[in-house]
């Protein structure tokens, strides 16, 4: 489980999004805005550059389809589709294409 870091200065500024917990009890999704010529030393998405309710930071979890054991997952998959061949649809490729000659022309 990902944990919370209460050094706010060791949140990331790589432009990745990350969960911002703030004093008053609130979490919001943001990331490192880079310094602009109105906020010269940068800021987080949603916050002043000198905002003083931060409190803590963490990493967002990665999605379940993108961690390592979803290509174990996909080949569960792949071989239950192979078991039970008659009752899979057709692949997007061995489906046939109907295109129309004429889209909204008026004639």
């Amino acid at each position: 489980m990902t944990q919370w870091n209460h050094d706010i200065s060791a949140a990331p500024r790589t432009g990745s999004h990350f969960l911002m917990a703030t004093t008053d009890g609130k979490r919001f999704l943001t990331r490192w805005l880079e310094p602009t010529k109105f906020t010269p030393k940068g800021r987080f998405d949603g916050f002043s550059e000198n905002a003083k309710t931060l409190l803590a930071w963490c990493e967002i979890p990665e999605h379940p389809h993108h961690q390592s054991d979803a290509g174990e997952v996909a080949a569960v998959k792949g071989k239950a589709r192979l078991a039970n061949a008659e009752s899979v649809e057709p692949s997007a490729s061995e489906q046939k294409h109907h295109f129309l000659d004429d889209c909204g022309s008026g004639a």
